[in-house]
């Protein structure tokens, strides 16, 4: 696809290592880190019978990710913080909830989980803004589920542009929101 040529193709400019210890990296702090492996993307085209049918997926495609990126970020502090190995850290976590893994990465490693950024903990929006919005390209609303300012990162609003220039695609939007409750809906009718 041409999603996975430009992400194999940009990947040094974004996947630097960013060590402390310029004595263990030769002085070398933004060598690139390589890529170990082709990676691969799903992507599916759906046809669905309904405007609630449409947010039911999505909503839970939003809900899978958060479930995916907790189980992740507790798995990996465990493993690299924790030093347990990938093995023992799978055990650790068998069968616990959302709230256990919330206890976990606190009280071991104090982080709050729901302290991370949106972009793990929402996932990533990408879609068309209605022709005549005057929302700038990459930049996101005001409204979220926690009421405070939605948070951008560089690399969206690059990739927003890479895609516009090399596709031809106008008014792009990345947003790490919430796209579950009805304020996302309705700021953007027009997606439905």
């Amino acid at each position: 696809s041409h999603f996975s040529s430009a992400y194999v193709f940009h990947w040094n400019m974004f996947f630097k290592n960013h060590h402390n210890d310029d004595a263990d990296h030769n002085n070398n702090n933004n060598a690139n880190v390589d890529l170990k492996c082709a990676p691969s993307f799903d992507g599916r085209v759906v046809l669905y019978p309904s405007v609630k049918h449409v947010r039911d997926y999505l909503a839970w495609r939003q809900v899978d990710a958060h479930i995916n990126n907790q189980y992740n970020s507790a798995f990996w502090a465990l493993v690299l913080r924790g030093g347990l190995s990938e093995r023992e850290a799978q055990a650790t976590l068998r069968g616990t909830l959302a709230d256990e893994k919330n206890e976990i990465l606190f009280s071991r490693f104090g982080i709050n989980y729901n302290n991370l950024p949106k972009v793990f903990r929402k996932g990533t929006t990408l879609f068309r803004l209605e022709r005549n919005s005057r929302n700038p390209v990459g930049k996101g609303d005001d409204d979220n589920d926690e009421g405070d300012d939605e948070e951008h990162c560089e690399t969206c609003g690059w990739c927003c542009r890479l895609i516009e220039r090399q596709l031809g695609v106008k008014n792009l939007k990345v947003q790490h929101g919430d796209i579950i409750r009805d304020a996302f809906w309705t700021q953007h009718p027009h997606l439905l």
